[in-house]
């Protein structure tokens, strides 16, 4: 049973708790008039007696289901706001979880616009390490040609030497 049902069936026993409450002051008010016109009809006075004590006794355990009665409807009573109070709170739970979900929702988005950015960053960062291996592949290129160069004009300034010499030999 949902706690609006509960509810309802408290709300609904309670009125009829009510109900019982005004028929038993029905009742007591309906003996009380009997006692009266005991009374006034002038029974003996050990018949009215009797009577009376008859009656209070009959009232007495009236009072008592009329005790009992409003205890039960203020039990009601309480059991009613007991289940209100826990119905706002679980409203309340209720909403906060919707606020969480609200929460993981946009983390969610948060994380993919994360997730992509790290998907670009790593195909920019195997660029980078391809062309810092086409670098170093030009860098080491380049020390080669350094070297040749180097040679080459060892080459050419022994060439000139050479040359120096023969030109100095054919002209002597």
């Amino acid at each position: 049973m949902d706690l609006s049902q509960k509810i309802r069936s408290l709300l609904s026993e309670n009125e009829f708790l009510q109900l019982q409450l005004v028929d038993l002051n029905n009742t007591i008010a309906k003996r009380q008039e009997e006692i009266d016109f005991i009374n006034n009809e002038g029974l003996s006075a050990a018949a009215l007696e009797a009577k009376i004590a008859s009656n209070a006794v009959e009232i007495d355990v009236l009072q008592s289901m009329l005790t009992a009665a409003a205890t039960e409807a203020n039990a009601a009573h309480v059991k009613s706001e007991h289940l209100e109070v826990a119905l706002l709170q679980q409203t309340k739970m209720l909403h906060n979880v919707e606020l969480i979900q609200n929460e993981l929702q946009t983390t969610k988005a948060n994380l993919q616009v994360m997730t992509d950015e790290l998907d670009a960053s790593a195909s920019f960062y195997k660029q980078v390490v391809a062309l810092k291996a086409k670098l170093a592949e030009a860098n080491s290129t380049i020390a080669v040609l350094k070297e040749e160069n180097s040679a080459l004009k060892d080459q050419q300034a022994e060439m000139q030497a050479l040359l120096q010499l023969f030109q100095q030999k054919t002209l002597k």
